[in-house]
């Protein structure tokens, strides 16, 4: 049997290998690699006159999902948002198990009638490990404003 040949410096070569160790040790890991993300599309138009926010009908998007012991997520959203009037905006927020979070997209009006796709990404913590619902719901400052095209992505990190 042939003599295994030993490396010049074992001592640097048994340093690397524990070095390697503790970085996968320490590295963080996807609680469920089987779905690390969840996302719902809407593409049909839905408006609305009032001022505090409201669901559509039926309520979507909506996102359930299991947030891990790291208690964050990155949240994308995405409407296109039509105004049909000056001084208006047209806002979406997002409510987390029915508590509203956060104004997460908005388009303001100044000129004339006017409309864009709008999008945003958030990062959101402190939540607590287990099943959170994710829903956007929608208002306008006045007027009629109109809300197409609406997506919600949940990615627990």
């Amino acid at each position: 049997m042939a003599d295994i040949q030993l490396p010049a410096d074992l001592s640097a070569m048994m340093a690397d290998y524990e070095r390697r160790i503790r970085v996968l040790e320490t590295a963080p890991r996807l609680e469920n690699s089987s779905l690390p993300w969840a996302s719902a599309t809407i593409d049909a138009t839905f408006n609305t006159s009032s001022a505090t926010a409201v669901d559509s009908v039926p309520a979507a998007p909506v996102v359930t999902i299991d947030v891990g012991q790291t208690g964050r997520v990155l949240v994308t959203a995405t409407a296109y948002i039509g105004l049909n009037s000056t001084a208006q905006t047209g806002s979406v927020d997002l409510y987390i198990d029915d508590i509203a979070y956060v104004n997460i997209l908005a388009l303001s009006n100044n000129a004339s009638t006017i409309a864009s796709n709008v999008s945003s990404s958030r990062v959101i913590t402190g939540l607590t490990l287990g099943s959170h619902t994710f829903v956007l719901k929608y208002r306008a400052s006045t007027g009629n404003v109109n809300f197409s095209g609406r997506s919600l992505i949940i990615q627990p990190f």
